[in-house]
């Protein structure tokens, strides 16, 4: 479905004083959707407020400030409101008690208000199972496709590991073959063939070795075990935030005074635990806007391998390989040569031997094709398309139901406060020990 291209390509073996690589490598025809352009389009600023490069780099100083620029605006927001109300309560609570005990209002449509609000809490955070569906399914095909790969990968190594074998073989048979009666210079041939086989199957396990160096699947059990604890934070905090909207609905319809308390304590950690889990959303999602924007780029420049190179960057990319199956095929041919020039001095044919070596020239050309950049780098693409669209969404999902959940919190808190303060008033029986529920909970005192 989608065309990827490099927009340039830079010698991959090259090295500077910052990079092992000095390439740079773009998918330029990524289709990027506009919610992750607008995403990646968010002001960049490191710690001095300076505007930085947009590029996805995790590991660098500037862009992690940028990042918690990005992430800091709604938890101070969240400091800033519970703190405003512990202002409340230390410098206006007498107030609001004198005022409280001159009339005793009508409580019903807070209530059916609290409750209302409880309930539209809840369900934006369920909205949040959503999301962590996705991120769950995301996780799935991510570490799915990298074990493609890497399956790939090792048919490929494991041919490689094969032909360098039967070509150790080959070498042994012409080795043991009794030459002597066909002179001293077929004998001194026969060894040289014998030794150029055996360089064949020398540079087809450097092949191997080589291909081993990368492996698709390395954070395949990372991948599982973060997206494992995350699921069950996921839950764990969604059925947390149902459970104390049933009690404090319940506490409020039957003005039970601890379950009120417990209640307005809880409502405020939730508030602020939704907004910090949406800020850090936030960031994550700009982050992850940054990737998907050039996901090739990021990789070279950060895994700094040649094989990575030759799989991301394909079809353009140098391959890695070519030195050592050119070099095999050359040792191939040299020994084909020598067999044909012991066959015209000697007049005898060794069809074991010649059938031997076509065999070993036909699979070397087989293994060029078996390690051809295509289907792994298909699996990349595949991997990078998953993160980058349900991945993406799920992140996007998250950050909707936390964000919107911590906004009707803030109305439930404020109500419950004035629920609390008249609660005692309310129920007649209370009057002779009143509670003043306002001196109780500081951070709940109503305006």
């Amino acid at each position: 479905q989608h065309n990827y291209i490099l927009k340039q390509t830079i010698n991959p073996f090259l090295h500077s004083s910052s990079l092992c690589f000095r390439c740079l490598l773009l998918m330029s025809a990524w289709n990027t959707t506009k919610l992750i352009q607008s995403f990646h389009a968010t002001p960049h600023y490191d710690g001095s407020f300076k505007p930085i490069s947009h590029d996805f780099a995790p590991t660098e100083s500037e862009y992690q400030e940028a990042m918690v620029q990005i992430a800091w605006p709604m938890i101070v927001a969240a400091v800033i409101f519970c703190l405003w109300r512990l202002f409340r309560h230390c410098f206006c609570s007498g107030a609001n008690k004198k005022a409280s005990l001159q009339h005793a209002p009508d409580l019903t449509c807070a209530r059916i208000s609290f409750v209302v609000l409880a309930v539209l809490s809840g369900a934006a955070i369920a909205v949040s199972f959503v999301g962590n569906n996705r991120l769950t399914n995301s996780a799935s095909d991510l570490t799915q496709h990298a074990a493609n790969g890497e399956d790939l990968l090792n048919t490929a190594i494991n041919a490689s590991n094969f032909v360098a074998n039967s070509s150790s073989s080959l070498s042994q048979t012409v080795s043991s073959t009794n030459w002597t009666p066909y002179g001293s210079q077929v004998e001194t041939q026969a060894m040289e063939m014998a030794s150029e086989l055996l360089s064949t199957s020398t540079s087809l396990r450097s092949l191997a070795q080589s291909a081993a160096q990368y492996n698709p699947a390395d954070l395949n059990d990372d991948v599982d075990k973060y997206d494992k604890l995350r699921n069950q934070a996921t839950i764990a905090f969604t059925v947390f935030i149902v459970l104390l909207g049933l009690v404090a609905s319940i506490s409020v319809c039957t003005r039970k005074p601890f379950f009120l308390l417990v209640s307005s304590f809880f409502l405020t950690l939730s508030f602020f635990l939704c907004w910090t889990l949406g800020g850090v959303e936030l960031a994550l999602s700009v982050g992850l806007a940054d990737f998907c924007t050039d996901p090739g780029g990021y990789i070279i420049r950060e895994v700094q391998n040649p094989q990575v190179y030759y799989f991301v960057g394909c079809p353009l990319a140098p391959s890695p390989f070519a030195p050592q199956l050119t070099q095999a095929a050359s040792y191939v041919n040299a020994s084909y040569t020598l067999l044909a020039n012991i066959e015209q001095e000697t007049g005898d044919t060794f069809p074991n031997i010649e059938s031997g070596i076509v065999t070993l020239e036909a699979s070397i050309a087989q293994l060029g094709g078996a390690l051809a950049c295509e289907p792994v780098h298909a699996q990349l693409i595949g991997g990078i398309h998953v993160l980058c669209t349900t991945g993406f969404d799920g992140v996007i999902t998250q950050l909707f139901s936390h964000t919107t959940c911590g906004f009707i919190l803030i109305f439930a808190i404020i109500i419950l406060a004035h629920i609390v303060r008249h609660t005692d008033k309310d129920r007649g029986y209370y009057a002779g020990r009143t509670l003043m529920y306002e001196e109780r909970t500081p951070f709940f005192a109503d305006d």
